[in-house]
């Protein structure tokens, strides 16, 4: 049976005023009165019990255990998956991980003064005191985002600056047919390769991306996958974001 919240707290009103009242439950015609609750958009599933106490008891668990789910889910959405990159006037700085790059997860929300301290703690004097940084993508001289909130599957070069000036922001030419992304390759398990800001043809398939990345691989062993080597498997570009990140998983 689905009821509303308005109607466990009306279930429950009517309980605690009329206790002594005694209901033939069995006699109600709860199918008819289930089909009734199917049009509320908030309604929850509760099973049908044989009291009306054990109902409504039932009926608020359900929707407690509705409203995590929901909060669980408002939660997810809120995170973006990403790769990230440090730059200090220009130059490549090592991760927490020790490599250039790192695979984060971080609310949607977060700016470039609010990634700054999670990463000075991690790693101190990695970014002097008054660094000017900005979120940038695939370079730093890529185009530039105020927050995480559209970088899912993307790589952002967290660039900063002290003492010097920060260079413009470089468009590069890139048709229709075109796409500037990000490729890391992954050999057995192991990157072996990593381009970024590479313009490519958006038509490239696991076949073509192997010739040019990978030309000493066996024919048919790598596969294309989208943001990590378990994303979602990629036919071609065609579907694909600028300057997201592309994993050539390869086996041999």
């Amino acid at each position: 049976m689905k009821v509303t919240p308005a109607s466990i707290l009306l279930g429950i009103l009517s309980l605690s005023t009329c206790a002594s009242a005694y209901l033939e439950y069995n006699e109600l015609d709860a199918r008819d009165y289930t089909n009734s609750l199917l049009v509320e958009r908030n309604a929850v599933e509760v099973p049908f019990q044989h009291s009306l106490r054990s109902f409504l008891e039932e009926a608020a668990d359900a929707y407690r255990r509705a409203l995590d789910d929901h909060e669980d889910l408002l939660e997810a959405r809120a995170n973006v998956k990403y790769h990230l990159q440090i730059y200090l006037n220009g130059v490549v700085r090592k991760t927490p991980t020790g490599g250039d790059t790192v695979l984060k997860v971080s609310p949607a929300d977060w700016d470039a003064e609010q990634i700054l301290p999670e990463y000075q703690s991690k790693n101190p004097g990695a970014i002097p005191p008054g660094s000017i940084c900005h979120f940038h993508l695939s370079r730093p001289t890529g185009p530039k985002v105020p927050n995480l909130a559209t970088v899912e599957d993307k790589l952002v070069v967290f660039s900063c600056w002290l003492g010097k000036t920060e260079p413009s922001e470089i468009k590069k030419v890139v048709d229709a047919n075109h796409v500037e992304l990000n490729f890391m390759v992954v050999m057995n398990g192991r990157i072996i390769h990593t381009e970024t800001s590479r313009v490519t043809a958006k038509m490239w398939t696991p076949a073509n991306a192997q010739e040019v990345l990978v030309p000493g691989a066996p024919k048919g062993s790598c596969k294309m996958h989208l943001g990590t080597q378990d994303g979602r498997e990629l036919s071609s570009l065609n579907a694909v974001w600028p300057h997201s990140v592309v994993v050539l998983v390869c086996t041999k």
